[in-house]
């Protein structure tokens, strides 16, 4: 829904929520991912998610970081501290290091049961919240119709 906020009510991000949405609830539980990681000596099943479930999210993720470039890329890029590059890591950092802590917790610290790791996916995750919470804020320090060029990718998905 962020990215249908983002970019519109069309076809393609219908089709993105519709699609993630049953394919979520009625779409096939196999086969699933043989991703394993070995702990303590044996090997321990990590991820056990069905492969078709596992591309809707991929693409989900890759359209949500485009959706953070769209959203917040104009508020840094006003900042004369902040490069073109720096402007696109800033706008995508949040939504990384949510992925990352989901990604630590469910490989590492759900496998292991290591509290330790737990902590650190929790850590890694709050941060990118807060990241983003700061985003959002300096959207409204600085406002939300700023007078800069999104990087030419977007302008192809606004097209759709």
């Amino acid at each position: 829904l962020f990215t249908m906020g983002l970019f519109g009510v069309k076809p393609w991000t219908q089709s993105l929520v519709y699609g993630t949405a049953l394919i979520s609830l009625l779409g096939p539980k196999e086969p699933r991912l043989e991703l394993t990681r070995k702990v303590d000596g044996e090997d321990r099943p990590v991820l056990p998610l069905s492969i078709s479930l596992t591309v809707v999210l991929a693409v989900n993720v890759i359209i949500q970081l485009l959706a953070c470039v769209k959203l917040f890329y104009p508020i840094f890029a006003q900042s004369d501290k902040l490069g073109t590059a720096l402007a696109v890591i800033a706008s995508i950092l949040p939504s990384t290091l949510q992925g990352a802590g989901g990604a630590i917790e469910g490989y590492f610290a759900e496998s292991s049961f290591k509290q330790w790791q737990h902590l650190g996916a929790f850590i890694i995750l709050l941060a990118g919240f807060l990241l983003l919470g700061n985003a959002f804020k300096q959207m409204v320090l600085v406002g939300s119709t700023p007078d800069v060029m999104l990087p030419s990718f977007l302008n192809m998905l606004d097209s759709l």
